[in-house]
This record gives C-alpha cells, structure tokens and sequence, in this order.
C-alpha cells in the first residue's frame, strides 16, 4: 500500500474560530439550530425568538431593543409580517444609535429568519452583528389575536475580534503507580484535569475589560443632564461563564466546543504605547465542571 494512503491530507484544516459566552450553566443551542452553510452564524447562539402560541389572525406589537440603557424600538409589526420586513424596521428602529456604540445599524448586521407568525412552529430569529449584542429585548403586543405573543432574549454573546486566535487546551496532572518489582510504571491515574480557551482580546471595549479583570459592568443611558456611560467595578467573587468556540471542520460544517461553567482569572496587563502597538487583553477560561459536561459536537452532514 502507498504510504499515501495511511493519511488524508484533506483532513488537514486551516481556520479560524470565535468565542461566545453565557452566564454559567447556559445550555448549547440544540443541534437542530446549526446553520450548515455558515460555520459561524450567530443565529442558534445569539439569536432573540419571537414566537406564538397559536396562529396569530389579527392584530400588531412592536420589537423593543435596549442597548447600553438607551431603547430602541419598531413602528408597529402587522401580525402576518415577513422576516424580510421585520429585519427592515429593526435597522430603522436602530437607525439613532450613537457614534460612541459605533453609528447606526446598517442592513447587513440585522438579520432575520423564520415566520410568519401564523403558522405554528415557525418563530421569528433576529440577531445582530456583534458590535450590536449584549443589549436585552423585549415585545409589546396590541389587538393580538389567535394566541400569545413572546419574545426571549438570547443569553450568549460574542466575545470579540483576538490578537491571534484562540487556543484550546488540555492541562493534566498524572501520578504514576511503581512496584518494587518491575521499573516501568504498571499505571498513570489522573489527579486533574483542566480544560482552558485562551486568547488575546484586541477590542477594547468595556466588554472586553470586564471579561479580562473579573469585573462587573452596569451601563448608565444618557439623559439631558448627563452622558451615557459604563461602570466597571473590580470584585473578589469570580464571575463564571459559559464558553463556547465555534469552528468550521473540514467540510466547512459547524463544529462547536462547549464548556458549561469556566473562570476567567488569568493575570491581564494593557500596554499602552501610543501608536506602536494596540492594547491587548489576555482572557483564559478554564473548565470548573464536571470534565464529561464538556462538549464538542462535529456536524458531517445538512439536515436530511
């Protein structure tokens, strides 16, 4: 046999991957959610749903998007809208966001699938670019008829652009068992086991800074006396997450790493040297779970 055939260089990936993170014990996405053509979607992640308890036969209700302690929200949404449709009045509802949270939103970084509302089993998926996330969305319904209207904010968020990619690792401590009757060792037990997703965050963003030095985050929306803004505070408890990284596999098939409850207390230093360098900041979650909690999950093949 030709050695060639021992190996598939095809199995050989090149590729990058992102992190999103929950709060502690935040359950994957079903794998039913994955969007096979784009490893990378944020939809089954960070995606808010709208959905109904029966088929909607009149009536309307408005999408309100809080951002930073600022609402933004939707003319009024017919019961039959379509998901093309919704998306456009999401932009123009977040057509007023300030230049400090990066402008206003354009029509590729909203987007939405699924619907219409009346049919059952067909909810609404809206999620935003990640410079967007993190804000909290609620719905308000009006002559809704046919069934209840709800709207359930997605709990993941992406983490950011990296210096130069993630890292996965594996960290173990051994103990190897001897008997006086033979020199090599006769078993190796493991006495730890940590899993850790590591990299150097270049966004600096308050987000970014409150991952990196265990600190909490309250944002303040602007008023005509003050100026919108965000407190970060330091603090002794350690903040957990969930952490997941999203890759594309060889046949550029999602594939998801998912660790339920992580720590992110690695030692973070910013250097700033004025236009030399940009500011980084060292994120390193490791694993305080049960090990087989952890999860990798490889897509081979689309929906049959």
């Amino acid at each position: 046999m030709p050695i060639g055939q021992l190996y598939s260089a095809g199995n050989v990936v090149v590729g990058q991957a992102a992190c999103v993170v929950a709060p502690a014990n935040t359950p994957m996405p079903p794998p039913s959610t994955a969007v096979m053509t784009d490893p990378f979607s944020l939809a089954p992640w960070a995606g808010a749903i709208i959905s109904t308890t029966g088929i909607l036969t009149a009536g309307s209700f408005t999408v309100t998007y809080t951002l930073a302690g600022t609402p933004y929200t939707t003319i009024a949404n017919q019961y039959n809208i379509t998901a093309a449709t919704l998306a456009t009045n999401m932009v123009n509802a977040l057509a007023t966001v300030p230049a400090g949270l990066g402008g206003p939103a354009t029509a590729a970084e909203v987007s939405c699938s699924g619907g219409p509302l009346t049919t059952l089993g067909t909810p609404f998926n809206l999620s935003l670019a990640e410079r967007l996330v993190g804000g909290t969305w609620t719905l308000t319904p009006t002559g809704i008829t046919g069934g209840t209207l709800s709207i359930t904010s997605p709990l993941w968020i992406p983490v950011g652009a990296t210096d130069q990619g993630w890292t996965f690792a594996s960290n173990k401590t051994t103990q190897v068992i001897n008997i006086e009757e033979q020199s090599t060792p006769v078993q190796t037990t493991m006495t730890a086991q940590t899993l850790t997703i590591s990299g150097a965050l270049s966004e600096d963003i308050a987000s970014t800074l409150a991952m990196a030095y265990n600190m909490t985050s309250t944002a303040t929306a602007a008023t005509a006396s003050n100026p919108a803004y965000t407190t970060l505070n330091p603090t002794d408890t350690i903040l957990q997450y969930a952490v997941a990284l999203m890759m594309a596999n060889k046949q550029n098939y999602p594939r998801w790493l998912y660790i339920p409850v992580a720590t992110c207390l690695a030692n973070a230093s910013a250097v700033f040297r004025r236009a030399a360098a940009k500011r980084m900041y060292t994120v390193d979650f490791s694993s305080v779970c049960p090990i087989a909690n952890i999860a990798v999950v490889d897509f081979t093949a689309p929906h049959s």
